[in-house]
């Protein structure tokens, strides 16, 4: 969104994200950006800048919060009973885990012995709903990374369930699910004595590649009241000893030849002297850790009036949760109403005025993948441009949202210009960027420079390159003076297309550049103009995309715009 917003109300939704982390441990950017209305650009902002002053920690996605203590939950007082059996569970099924792999790991005494084992990996990543886990990593481990599940608090036992943690694992994928089950009951399979980790353990199943479940002997005679898998949901058991061989004969009640579908072909023909007859299925599991989902869903939509209507629809996923959805109008959230079985959302927008407006449609699938579908909502009746060189240029909307928008006043005093043929600087170009964020500039008031021609840059640009440079969107460039920044040079379409890439989220299409001259993009821009082009963002001029030329401010125009 490119409004500007104070300083005060920055700091009113940043107290209020802290509150809501208080509360739920772990927070979504798409989540925030819907309850406080604003882009989901001024949020990452946000939670950037909470992080700097050391009051979260960033996750992919939203944040989590720090604590500084590491409390001990009802069941971790049974941290030494059987102390020994569950160090040795864990030691043996650390040999599950891979260098870089991403692990769901359950609640508990024995998933915190395993915890601990994690340091003789590098490259992984812990995805709990666990607090005591949590923070244990965060004391301990600093070389793993953690992402915590929000949802309610069960009091005492320090871990989260519900919606949010269940909707959270809705997006989120891993190599393992490690399940800890309370107990082991022979004709019923692995049993939780609270509904609501019940749920939690399935959807740790249905996330991850593969489960594996590790307990001691005494849950094989502990009695459990909720089912949350059965043996033949799990590749891996790990347990110090099975006295009565209660879960030996559990794996030898399982179909002879029971194992891994990898793949059935089933072939007919058809006609009327085809082959007829019956195929009985009968005990079998299936395996998809193979199959790996890059498409992105589709999106459609259309405006009548002030009402919208969007198609959401995925090649591989059945339906898309609410929670996946976002609908934006300027880059602020909007309400809408969804529709989950046949993937339709339906919207009312705000009345037109004497402005333009953008309208988007982003969704989410359970592997990541982004897709994105906008339209224009015109001004009521005729609109003058606010500029005296725009009337009649192809620009001229796109100029006139920049500048009701705040994003661009262009100069001059009576009768302002904007200039749209004019080739613009980097200054110029990161100082549009950053305001068309929605940042809230004083953040970045005393953060330091590295770039040796820092003088250069102009006062009126210091803190949105300063905000930029934070912000890792603005790199510099390199020469035997050290990193420099050249802040009033200008800038080419390619430099362009990969800051303005740099400020988008990861998951889009990238298909493959077919402009004629897509020979001439540079390597180091070519995922970010991909990404661009797979937004709908880079539509090219006569096939050509022209990367190496320079960029002028009416292009740039076109560019904020589309992105919204």
């Amino acid at each position: 969104m490119a409004t500007t917003s104070s300083h005060s109300f920055a700091e009113e939704r940043r107290a209020a994200i802290m509150s809501m982390l208080d509360h739920n441990a772990s927070v979504q950017v798409t989540e925030l950006a819907r309850t406080f209305g604003v882009s989901v650009v001024t949020v990452r902002a946000d939670l950037d800048a909470l992080e700097a002053d050391g009051k979260l920690r960033r996750t992919h996605g939203g944040a989590v919060s720090l604590h500084k203590a590491l409390t001990v939950s009802v069941q971790d007082r049974r941290i030494n009973v059987n102390a020994e059996a569950k160090q040795a569970i864990a030691h043996r099924a650390i040999e599950l885990i891979r260098d870089g792999d991403t692990v769901l790991v359950d609640s508990g005494t024995t998933a915190l012995e395993f915890v601990r084992m994690l340091d003789m990996r590098s490259g992984i990543t812990v995805i709990t709903a666990d607090i005591t886990i949590a923070d244990f990593i965060d004391e301990s481990m600093p070389t793993v990374d953690v992402i915590l599940l929000g949802g309610a608090l069960r009091k005492g036992h320090r871990y989260l369930h519900g919606m949010l943690a269940l909707r959270s694992l809705e997006v989120l994928h891993a190599n393992l699910a490690v399940l800890c089950p309370g107990a082991f009951v022979p004709n019923r399979g692995f049993m939780t004595d609270y509904p609501q980790m019940a749920q939690l353990k399935q959807a740790f199943i249905g996330a991850a590649s593969s489960v594996c479940a590790l307990m001691d002997a005494s849950k094989t005679s502990a009695d459990g009241l909720m089912r949350f898998a059965g043996i033949e949901d799990v590749e891996a058991i790990v347990m110090d000893e099975d006295p009565d061989g209660v879960v030996a004969a559990a794996i030898a009640e399982l179909p002879e030849g029971a194992a891994t579908l990898t793949s059935l072909d089933v072939i007919y023909g058809g006609g009327a002297g085809g082959p007829a007859g019956t195929i009985w299925l009968d005990q079998f599991t299936t395996s998809n850790e193979n199959v790996s989902d890059t498409i992105a869903p589709t999106v459609r939509l259309s405006v009548s009036g002030t009402q919208l209507t969007a198609a959401v629809s995925d090649n591989v996923d059945r339906t898309i949760p609410q929670a996946n959805v976002i609908l934006t109008y300027d880059g602020a959230a909007l309400n809408f109403t969804w529709n989950e079985a046949s993937g339709t959302l339906t919207a009312t927008l705000p009345a037109a005025d004497s402005g333009y407006h953008r309208v988007s449609v982003t969704a989410c699938d359970a592997s990541g993948n982004l897709a994105r579908a906008s339209a224009d909502v015109k001004p009521a009746g005729t609109r003058t441009s606010p500029f005296g060189d725009m009337a009649g240029h192809w620009a001229e909307p796109y100029a006139t949202y920049l500048y009701d928008t705040g994003v661009s006043k262009g100069t001059g005093v009576e009768i302002p210009v904007y200039q749209p043929e004019k080739n613009i600087t980097r200054a110029e170009f990161f100082a549009m960027v950053a305001r068309w964020m929605d940042l809230d500039l004083t953040q970045y008031a005393n953060v330091e420079l590295p770039f040796v021609d820092a003088a250069s840059i102009p006062d009126w640009a210091l803190n949105e390159v300063k905000a930029m440079y934070s912000l890792g969107i603005l790199k510099g460039g390199a020469n035997e003076s050290g990193l420099t920044v050249n802040a009033l040079a200008t800038i080419s379409r390619a430099e362009a297309m990969t800051i303005l890439g740099r400020t988008q989220a990861k998951g889009y299409a990238e298909p493959e550049l077919t402009f004629s001259d897509a020979g001439q993009v540079p390597d180091w821009a070519a995922g970010y103009l991909r990404s661009l082009v797979g937004q709908g963002v880079i539509t090219g001029n006569d096939n050509r995309i022209r990367p190496n030329d320079l960029l002028t401010r009416g292009e740039v125009a076109k560019l904020l715009y589309a992105m919204l």
